[in-house]
């Protein structure tokens, strides 16, 4: 179903929707008249209370998945597609401007594609076209840090303090590349502390400092960050490592130093919340990566989702590199249930959730991953 200029969508007597003339036009009710940088402007945005006629709100979201309506075939609304119509009135205005945004963007793929259904991929990718819109209003953000980001480059005062690393990995980068691969074999020998210590600092640590959002001690790293303002957190579930009692840690990056967030034996239940999680009972260290919106959507807002998965990959291959580079064996898993995993890590699954696990630890018999 194509949604042109100039048209709405009004039900037939037969109950079908179809293109009328004669009503507000849908792009400039949905997306508005564009200005000259291509964005909408706020006083053409949707009214909050056009969501408060349920017959309106059903054509919305029909425009938006390109579904048409005939009574005629009996066919009845899923329940729970009735149900998140009723509840959009009763949210919050910020959560209507969001549901809104992601049916204009539904709208803008549908119309793009000639009225051929849009896939969840498809519309999200607009949306985050869409919100470079956000750099270029009026009430744009200061570029200070947020006074309540100041502990994220500070010292954990609380933190179990590492050995000093390694001062450098004695081993060619052209050859730590050409060896890199994903091995899901462990032997049975523990990680010892300064291997772990070496392993975070060269990893994930902090190399240096540098002024910058009004703070004269930015942390810098040996990967890059969006903006620099590292939208990922180290978590480290403790098997088998030589001088630290199992559990899971917080790795503080600053401090070089290890804070303790849960005691005990976590490999049946990391076991629980993943796909394939036999292999990883056996790591001695399973590097959890945190996904943390809170240091970086004040500046970036609906994009930090998008940039923070430059800052999750551009880590784990450094966790690759210098599992590689000390003769561990490394493998990464995204397979796990999202609720699942969060809840066990005590997560809100929204501003901070869990987007990938590294098992790590000296090299059993070489196992390759399958290929993709």
């Amino acid at each position: 179903m194509l949604v042109a200029p100039g048209d709405w969508l009004a039900p037939s007597a037969g109950g079908s929707v179809h293109r009328s003339r004669g009503k507000r036009p849908v792009a400039e009710r949905w997306c508005g008249p564009r200005n000259s940088r291509g964005l909408v402007a706020k006083s053409n945005r949707v009214a909050r209370d056009s969501w408060t006629c349920p017959s309106e709100r059903w054509r919305i979201l029909m425009a938006a998945t390109s579904v048409t309506i005939d009574t005629s075939s009996k066919r009845t609304l899923d329940p729970n597609v009735q149900l998140a119509i009723d509840v959009i009135p009763s949210l919050p205005a910020r959560s209507q401007d969001a549901i809104r945004e992601v049916i204009e963007s539904a709208v803008d793929v549908v119309n793009e594609r000639s009225g051929e259904p849009a896939s969840l991929a498809e519309i999200i990718q607009r949306v985050f076209v869409r919100s470079v819109g956000e750099f270029f209003t009026s009430q744009r953000q200061s570029t200070q840090l947020p006074t309540d980001l100041l502990d994220y480059i500070s010292a954990r005062e609380e933190a179990i303090s590492l050995p000093p690393p390694a001062d450098k990995l004695d081993v060619a980068l052209s050859d730590v590349l050409n060896a890199r691969r994903s091995n899901r074999n462990f032997s049975n020998e523990p990680v010892t502390l300064d291997e772990l210590s070496t392993l975070l600092h060269f990893a994930a640590g902090r190399r240096g400092v540098e002024a910058g959002y009004g703070v004269k001690d930015m942390p810098l790293f040996r990967y890059p960050t969006i903006g620099g303002l590292n939208s990922v957190d180290v978590g480290i579930i403790v098997n088998r490592v030589a001088g630290l009692e199992p559990g899971f840690y917080m790795y503080d990056p600053v401090g070089h130093a290890l804070v303790l967030r849960d005691r005990g034996d976590m490999r049946l239940a990391v076991q629980d919340v993943t796909f394939e999680g036999d292999w990883l009972f056996h790591a001695p260290l399973v590097v959890t990566i945190i996904h943390n919106q809170e240091k970086v959507a004040w500046k970036y807002k609906t994009r930090s989702l998008r940039f923070s998965h430059v800052d999750l990959g551009a880590l784990t291959q450094n966790f690759y590199l210098v599992a590689t580079a000390t003769g561990y064996s490394c493998c990464a898993v995204a397979g796990f249930f999202d609720e699942a995993i969060n809840n066990f890590f005590k997560l809100d699954g929204s501003r901070q959730f869990v987007s990938l696990l590294i098992g790590i630890g000296p090299a059993g018999r070489i196992t390759l991953a399958p290929e993709e």
